[in-house]
């Protein structure tokens, strides 16, 4: 056995890239990395906890927009298809794991024990015209308004409940459902 030159081992974190100088030892004809070995790691690779939030953040918007969100909230730069890689890596262990079932709602569900109910709140833009004659595109102002809309269904059967209104409209709505089950 003897000893190479010391490489440098780089791999991505939630705080940062790691670089690392590390002795690599040669035997016959293989290389090996003990402390890359030790640490579970290996080059350019990424850390669990950065795969979790990069999968978090890939879910559901294209690969782009993760590569965004990365940069926004921890400040670190990884490829598209690096974000890819690790997502699909991902998504492929939760398919053989779960055996190709499919994730989400039993197929059989009594009909006391569940409701699904959905509420969202958002602000939206809405444009009020100049009320005066002539050219309506001038005296518009924009104002902000809170949009809520609500939804409870049954999955056992085609029952909708909507609420419109103010919260305590909903609350009071969503206080009948469970009567009605």
């Amino acid at each position: 056995m003897s000893i190479c030159l010391s490489a440098s081992s780089v791999w991505h974190a939630t705080f940062g890239d790691i670089s690392v100088m590390e002795p690599q030892y040669r035997h016959a004809t293989k290389r090996l990395r003990p402390f890359a070995r030790s640490a579970g790691v290996r080059a350019r690779g990424c850390s669990r906890l950065l795969q979790r939030v990069v999968t978090d953040f890939a879910a559901d918007p294209p690969f782009a927009k993760a590569m965004d969100k990365l940069v926004e909230h921890y400040g670190i730069v990884l490829g598209e298809s690096t974000i890819r890689h690790i997502t699909l890596h991902h998504a492929q262990a939760i398919h053989r794991v779960s055996g190709g079932a499919a994730q989400g709602l039993p197929e059989a569900v009594a009909p006391a024990q569940t409701f699904i109910v959905q509420t969202d709140g958002t602000m939206v833009p809405t444009v009020r015209s100049g009320s005066g004659p002539g050219d309506r595109r001038k005296g518009k102002s924009v104002q902000w308004q809170e949009a809520n809309p609500k939804a409870c269904c049954l999955p056992w059967g085609k029952q909708h409940e909507k609420a419109e209104g103010g919260l305590q409209a909903w609350g009071s709505g969503l206080q009948r459902v469970p009567a009605r089950l």
